[in-house]
């Protein structure tokens, strides 16, 4: 989740304020294609190229640090992908609102006005989508972990789904279900952070 949150603000930040340049021409191209490509098939692709060719990242278990890398990226590219293009149509849309042409005619810095007046703006349907990709990363974890034999929920669930274990089958459902309803609850807790005006409407 952390990876997919910072390169995908990064790079959809970037592609927002390059809007027509090849920086940002490329930027779609790559997010579009890690939106169509699966994530078991992401993992097998680099379980050959970073570990069978260059044999640099272990390509299963979790015996060190470096064995996160590659289950992250596989799992965290495709919603990457998805928060960059919803976060690069925000920021167009906040970077060409009235009070980012004030912020220009009164001389505050581009660093300023990109982070402060149109993140922080374009922030809130980005957030909302982040916490309905949590679901999905909570599910897509099932196919990874498997390809990367990691002992976690998802290879859990495969294992107890073989084996018809209807309890642990269960149990990992509410688990699941839980981290969702109280991740969109923090969310929902933020809004009012980021937003004044959802506070203020609360007020009155």
């Amino acid at each position: 989740i952390l990876f997919s949150i910072v390169f995908s603000i990064l790079f959809g930040i970037s592609a927002a304020v390059l809007r027509g340049s090849w920086g940002d021409k490329l930027i779609i191209f790559f997010s579009t294609l890690g939106m169509a490509m699966p994530s078991f098939w992401i993992a097998i692709i680099l379980q050959i190229v970073f570990g069978l060719k260059l044999k640099i990242l272990p390509i299963s278990g979790l015996y060190s640090m470096s064995s996160y890398i590659l289950p992250t990226v596989a799992l965290g590219l495709i919603y990457a992908a998805s928060i960059a293009r919803l976060c690069r149509t925000n920021m167009l849309d906040a970077l060409n609102q009235d009070y980012v042409r004030t912020a220009r005619a009164k001389g505050v810095s581009e660093f300023k006005i990109v982070m402060q007046h149109g993140l922080k703006n374009a922030a809130i349907p980005i957030i909302t989508y982040i916490g309905i990709l949590i679901k999905s990363i909570l599910g897509g974890s099932v196919l990874v972990e498997t390809v990367f034999s990691i002992p976690g929920l998802g290879k859990t669930m495969v294992d107890s789904i073989t084996q018809r274990d209807i309890r642990l089958i269960q149990g990992c459902t509410i688990y699941i279900a839980v981290v969702f309803v109280v991740a969109n609850l923090i969310i929902d807790l933020v809004y009012g952070l980021l937003d004044p005006r959802i506070r203020v409407g609360q007020e009155a």
